[in-house]
């Protein structure tokens, strides 16, 4: 444990004797070098003012504030209870049932939070939603619903649905399929691969076209077709 004096400015002004563990100071030092702002005055904010936020959530309760005219501590307040209430309606629906709660994670090194646990979430979450919008556009699609070009996109980028069937990238990597599989099939009939060679198409015409342009040698080519484990062929 340390002691750490730290002492007010102006009238009325008083001297705080703060103590701390070592790791602790270390910490609190670091945050305010990384805001530029020195140690007493951070100690001054973490007593006398409203605990700081994470950056992100300092900015998006901001945000909304000026947009709907509510106090900061009412976004936070009422975004709290929206998560409560969608928890309570999903355990009226399943019952009781186990969940890990996404926010409140744990590891060697302690608490998750900040940016590390914003970014887990979001990925999640990110491939939850896809998934989701996936399924309701397939739906809508086998349906006889026309698709308006963002979701025509989206699908094509999933590869999915006869937007992705109808598209030119459908139609390119279609003719980029084809040719894999003729220059391994050209490959496999050559008599240089193996009949049990497990290889995929893909890297069978990719060795296939390097022993051709002469940048293989042929036995090297043979040796790597035949390996039990897949080659890696820059």
């Amino acid at each position: 444990m340390i002691d750490y004096l730290m002492e007010g400015f102006g009238m009325g002004s008083i001297v705080v004797n703060v103590r701390m563990e070592e790791s602790d100071k270390e910490r609190l030092e670091n945050e305010a070098k990384d805001r530029q702002i020195n140690f007493s005055e951070l100690l001054r904010e973490k007593i006398c003012s409203t605990p700081r936020m994470y950056q992100k959530l300092e900015k998006w309760v901001k945000q909304l504030s000026e947009l709907t005219g509510f106090a900061p501590h009412t976004i936070v307040e009422n975004t709290l209870i929206g998560v409560i209430a969608s928890r309570d309606a999903e355990h009226a629906v399943y019952g009781d049932f186990a969940r890990t709660l996404d926010e409140f994670q744990i590891i060697e090194t302690g608490v998750i939070t900040g940016d590390e646990l914003y970014q887990r979430i979001f990925d999640e979450r990110l491939q939850e939603y896809k998934e989701r919008r996936e399924r309701e556009l397939l739906q809508s699609e086998a349906a006889g619903a026309p698709l308006d070009d963002d979701e025509k996109t989206f699908l094509i980028g999933r590869r999915k649905g006869r937007a992705w069937l109808e598209s030119d990238e459908f139609r390119a990597a279609s003719q980029e399929y084809e040719k894999i599989r003729s220059l391994a099939l050209e490959a496999r009939q050559s008599g240089l691969v193996p009949k049990e060679c497990k290889k995929s198409d893909t890297l069978i015409a990719e060795l296939w076209s390097s022993y051709k342009a002469g940048r293989l040698p042929e036995q090297d080519f043979v040796t790597m077709v035949s390996q039990v484990t897949t080659a890696k062929w820059k």
